[in-house]
């Protein structure tokens, strides 16, 4: 009977147990489901990270491109020249890849860039939540 309890998915056991565990998380993605990925800043690090990235997934797994936004365009049409529109995409403004990305990473240089980006996003994000919640 112990060995069939270990088989069990814990969703099914109820939300009581989610609870009770220190440490929950949502279920896994299907294994072919397509992830939409964004990714906010290409300083130094960022530009890097991004490349390694939208190769990775282009090379390896079937998924949408990475959606790439940056204060300065031309560092995110750098990025889409170098890999190109299967592996990148530009997003024209921070509010699309906020509410069209299941992940987002953030790439910023200082705590006042992630004040502004942070802001931008929660006051959108806020905003679209109230204007589904209206009748």
């Amino acid at each position: 009977m112990a060995e069939q309890n270990l088989l069990t998915p814990l969703g099914s056991l109820g939300p009581k147990l989610a609870h009770d565990m220190p440490y929950s998380r949502p279920e896994t993605p299907v294994p072919h489901a397509q992830v939409q990925i964004g990714w906010i800043g290409l300083g130094a690090m960022g530009y890097l990270m991004a490349r390694n990235l939208a190769n990775h997934r282009g090379t390896h797994l079937e998924q949408p491109p990475l959606l790439i936004w940056n204060r300065t365009k031309e560092k995110s049409e750098k990025l889409l020249h170098e890999l190109g529109d299967r592996k990148v995409a530009i997003a024209q403004t921070i509010v699309d890849v906020a509410t069209t990305c299941d992940i987002i990473v953030f790439s910023l240089s200082s705590d006042d860039v992630i004040r502004s980006v942070y802001k931008e996003l929660a006051a959108t994000l806020q905003a679209r939540s109230f204007s589904h919640a209206l009748p």
